[in-house]
């Protein structure tokens, strides 16, 4: 339930977000910004917070992040009502988002193994995965649809971005009061000291797994140089003239793909060529992402002519 909570705001805060900078700026090298200010802090932090992770409460640590997130999405929220265009101060806002989910990241992955028992745990992994793939399909169409309700009255300037932050922001609400009654029961921390060594020792580990460490590494770079989400506004503003509800259909629609393939492997797993597959799908999200932004161009010049 917590999961699903935050899920569903965060992504309905990511189509406010792009929505209103893009009304801002008109510029899709600015709305790109907005993807990069929350991804940075995944690379800087990625070592200190596995080694948090690792070493003390993770509880506490995924209470203090969405904290962090939850008093980010406020001066949001303050930004959208008072008017506020300085972009550069959502990126700054944004970034501290990006590290609250940099380090509540692998402290989430690390609790799980504490709070189910042993022979329950992939039957957990595998209701965690189904929860984000419904929270990511409805999460954007909650945004889309929240950004284009009209308030009356004295109500009338928390239409739009305020709005969509407000649900956000009781979202993360509800997050912390559900997960602050989790106790977990077997939850083992490492209590080595801070070095240069500790904090590089899962890296090392990657390193010497070079099936870990080639899958991780296409992930990266699929999802790296494949980021056709972050211009979403433009295609939904400009070339579809869906406005905000049809950005939030756009963003939902990667989830839907995501959860149709995941439903089926739980019926057809796999158990054999899992590397070729894996390839396989990668250039199948390369080919759609060609196929989209294409597909797009043309549109747009056929509206042209128009």
């Amino acid at each position: 339930m917590a999961r699903l909570a935050v899920i569903l705001g965060a992504e309905a805060q990511s189509v406010g977000v792009a929505w209103q900078i893009y009304q801002i700026t008109h510029s899709a090298l600015y709305l790109g910004y907005t993807g990069l200010a929350l991804f940075l802090p995944g690379i800087f932090f990625v070592l200190p917070a596995g080694h948090a992770a690792d070493r003390y409460n993770r509880k506490n640590i995924i209470l203090g992040c969405y904290t962090l997130q939850a008093v980010c999405t406020a001066m949001l929220l303050w930004i959208s009502v008072s008017g506020t265009r300085n972009i550069f101060l959502i990126y700054a806002i944004l970034f501290c988002i990006g590290a609250g989910r940099a380090f509540s990241g692998p402290a989430a992955s690390a609790i799980m193994p504490s709070l189910v028992p042993k022979d329950c745990f992939v039957n957990a992994i595998t209701w965690g995965s189904a929860v984000f793939q419904v929270a990511n399909i409805m999460g954007p169409a909650v945004g889309g649809i929240l950004f284009t309700l009209t308030l009356t009255g004295t109500l009338a300037r928390w239409s739009g971005a305020p709005l969509v932050y407000v649900f956000t922001f009781t979202t993360m609400l509800i997050f912390l009061t559900l997960v602050s009654t989790i106790h977990p029961q077997r939850e083992t921390t490492e209590k080595r000291g801070f070095s240069f060594s500790t904090v590089l020792a899962g890296l090392h580990y990657i390193l010497q797994k070079r099936i870990l460490l080639g899958s991780i590494t296409l992930d990266l770079f699929a999802v790296l140089l494949g980021g056709a989400v972050s211009l979403m506004p433009i295609f939904a503003q400009d070339i579809l003239h869906a406005g905000p509800r049809g950005l939030g259909l756009l963003r939902a629609m990667p989830a839907i793909g995501a959860l149709a393939i995941s439903l089926t492997l739980t019926r057809y797993p796999i158990r054999r060529n899992a590397g070729k597959l894996m390839l396989t799908a990668v250039g199948v999200f390369g080919a759609a992402t060609i196929l989209l932004l294409k597909t797009a161009s043309r549109f747009a010049r056929r509206r042209e002519r128009m």
